[in-house]
């Protein structure tokens, strides 16, 4: 039953029990009745606004109040790029890394190299400046080398990238085998040991290189100064020796070690490496 019909009863019981009444009296006096009955009513009415209000308020700071826990669940839910580590030479001298599977890298000065922290799952590498990389064997995950628009890939190899000018990436290759790639074409070039594969702005050429480093009855000194050179470590020799030639044939990137190994051997001398000090001392 709606208010106007509760409304309308009420009159029509006042009109029976006050008949005698004027007009004017009847209808004030029920104005004045009719007020003091209602009144609560609608002071209920306004009370359920008031809260229907304030419940609106409170629905809308709980919602504002969740915006921070929404957002930074949207924001954790994002996929966050892998992790890198990025290692730099700014020394004048060579670095030597040793990289998650073993692989060896020369890092020539003011060089910077930077890979994933999951490298024996996603081995590659890139390169700023020049190095030379002695590569693991690894069959299950080729290592590749991005340097400008070139990509290296290997299975197990050795070999230099240098940058000699801007533009210019030139890959030389000692061992093992690798797969040239150039961004922007879709031709593979494959390099064999003693080629050295050149990209200069669009143009890509292969040259042969000498794979070896001959001594033909030289000073001593010239394969100290080589060493030195090559290698970077301080030789320090035997004074009565140093002025005897010799004859020998290495690999341009034969290993510190073999080569040490090898002139010992020749003068039947002991010696000490210093990896810390970069330093090599022969005695008899």
């Amino acid at each position: 039953m709606d208010s106007n019909h509760i409304n309308k009863e009420f009159e029509n019981l006042w009109n029976k029990s006050h008949p005698k009444k004027a007009t004017e009296e009847k209808e004030a006096a029920w104005e004045k009745f009719n007020q003091e009955v209602f009144k609560e009513k609608k002071a209920h009415k306004t009370s359920y606004y008031k809260y229907a209000i304030a419940a609106s308020l409170l629905i809308l700071i709980g919602v504002t109040g969740l915006l921070p826990y929404l957002s930074h669940e949207t924001s954790t839910s994002t996929p966050l790029l892998a992790e890198t580590n990025i290692i730099k030479n700014p020394t004048t001298s060579l670095k030597l890394v040793y990289l998650p599977d073993s692989s060896q890298i020369e890092l020539a000065a003011q060089a910077e190299i930077s890979y994933a922290k999951d490298f024996k799952q996603n081995r590659k590498v890139h390169l700023k400046g020049e190095a030379f990389f002695n590569v693991t064997k690894d069959k299950a995950h080729p290592f590749q080398v991005d340097h400008k628009q070139t990509t290296t890939t290997v299975l197990g190899t050795s070999f230099r990238i240098s940058s000699p000018i801007k533009n210019k990436t030139q890959v030389d290759l000692y061992e093992g085998s690798i797969q040239m790639n150039v961004e922007g074409s879709a031709k593979n070039w494959l390099i064999a040991p003693g080629e050295s594969f050149i990209a200069e702005d669009d143009q890509v050429k292969i040259i042969a290189f000498n794979l070896f480093k001959e001594f033909k009855n030289a000073p001593l000194h010239e394969l100290i100064n080589y060493i030195e050179t090559n290698y970077q470590y301080k030789v320090e020799f035997q004074s009565d020796k140093i002025n005897k030639n010799i004859t020998l044939k290495i690999k341009k990137r034969e290993s510190l070690d073999h080569v040490i190994q090898v002139l010992a051997q020749v003068y039947n001398l002991d010696y000490h490496i210093d990896h810390q000090q970069k330093r090599i001392t022969f005695q008899s």
